[in-house]
């Protein structure tokens, strides 16, 4: 397989750990670093696959609750809202009264 030239910049801490890890393995830095990449997007590919298994639970989990209790068709928001109004009323005729 064809290999893509490119310049990559390390930090200095950087780059005397994958050089020290180089050599003590026999390797050169360019596939010490192509191994940390192959690692990083293996990582990168699980985490995704986990947020998506953790998206289809939560969408199950909804659907099960929507099939036992059933979708609730009121406005929670404009309804906390009113309720918020009518106590600050309350408070404010309570306090007009004294």
């Amino acid at each position: 397989m064809p290999r893509h030239r490119t310049q990559l910049l390390l930090d200095p801490d950087q780059y005397q750990v994958v050089a020290r890890l180089a050599a003590s393995q026999s390797r050169s830095i360019s596939e010490v670093v192509r191994e940390f990449i192959d690692l990083g997007l293996a990582q990168l590919e699980r985490r995704r696959l986990e947020r998506l298994q953790a998206l289809e639970e939560l969408t199950a989990l909804r659907r099960d609750l929507e099939a036992r209790i059933g979708i609730y068709s009121g406005d929670p928001v404009a309804e906390v809202r009113a309720d918020r109004m009518l106590r600050q009323e309350r408070v404010l005729s309570q306090s007009e009264e004294v």
